[in-house]
């Protein structure tokens, strides 16, 4: 992710440069400005203040809460991201996708499957405890301890509170704010998560990956051609239209509508209003708060996201 204007929270994904203000993110070799927060992919710094992303191994300063994609270290401090085996650092809140241990302090991530501590608040991808303690994410078979908002990639329940997660068609519990990856239903009550083809229920703010409608109200997904419903905020992932409001998100190449906040993976025009995404070199709109997955500025204002190489304001 990587900024696009020239103010703070600016995300880019491509080469051309994002500004002049911190929070800009970068994936390329160019500089984003002259402040921090600002983010690389190559080895040279982005400026000389702390908070600057790196997508490279070069440390981006010295300073907590840098991201980093690859091997090196960020810095010192907690909050930092890594993708690679090398540690972050000696504090919370650091990621490994190796299977050793970032640190010794709670609130680590992993995509393996050794144990990133023993406090809450803790995220995994594989098939290790994570705790004990309520907030943990699972994928695979193995509970995640005895309590609330876990999350499991198999048959099993993980425990008897709500918010609990499974991918086979059993329920996981018998509460509300459930979340499943199986056909069957995992509850009755809203913000429900699903990846599959069943209905989550019937209120807003439920996800989906197949072509079947998961309500009937604003905040759903699907994968298809079909509508989710008729009011904003609803996301998509194909090429069909998704209404007529903003902050819609799309990943293909038909239009979500005619206001801002719209998100597009080709290089059609989403609009003729700010937050447009564009995967092309040639600008959305005229105002700013644009995405694009090209070298060229999408716009000069401030809090525009991109995922990728799309540009997201």
């Amino acid at each position: 992710m990587t900024a696009d204007g020239a103010y703070p929270q600016r995300w880019r994904a491509n080469g051309g440069a994002d500004g002049a203000y911190p929070q800009r993110w970068r994936v390329s070799g160019v500089a984003a400005g002259a402040n921090h927060q600002r983010w690389r992919a190559n080895g040279a710094a982005a400026g000389a203040h702390p908070q600057r992303w790196r997508v490279s191994g070069a440390a981006a300063g010295a300073h907590p809460q840098r991201w980093r994609v690859n091997g090196a270290a960020a810095g010192a401090h907690p909050q930092r991201w890594r993708v690679s085996g090398a540690a972050a650092g000696a504090h919370p809140q650091r990621w490994r996708v190796n299977g050793s241990a970032a640190g010794a302090h709670p609130q680590r991530w992993r995509v393996n499957g050794t144990a990133a501590g023993s406090h809450p608040q803790r995220w995994r991808v594989n098939g290790g405890a994570d705790g004990a303690h309520p907030q943990r994410w699972r994928v695979s078979g193995v509970a995640a301890g005895a309590n609330h908002q876990r999350w499991r990639a198999n048959g099993a329940a993980a425990g008897a509170h709500p918010q609990r997660w499974r991918v086979s068609g059993a329920a996981a519990g018998a509460h509300p704010q459930r979340w499943r990856v199986s056909g069957a239903a995992a509850g009755a009550h809203p913000q429900r998560w699903r990846v599959s083809g069943a209905a989550a229920g019937a209120h807003p703010q439920r996800w989906r990956v197949n072509g079947s409608a998961a309500g009937a109200h604003p905040q759903r997904w699907r994968v298809n051609g079909t509508a989710a419903g008729s009011h904003p905020q609803r996301w998509r992932v194909n090429g069909g239209a998704d209404g007529a409001h903003p902050q819609r998100w799309r990943v293909s190449g038909v239009a979500a509508g005619a206001n801002h906040q719209r998100w597009r993976a080709n290089g059609a025009a989403a609009g003729a209003h700010p937050q447009r995404w564009r995967v092309s070199g040639a600008a959305a709109g005229a105002h700013p708060q644009r995405w694009r997955v090209s070298g060229a500025a999408a716009g000069a204002h401030p809090q525009r996201w991109r995922v990728n190489r799309v540009l997201l304001v």
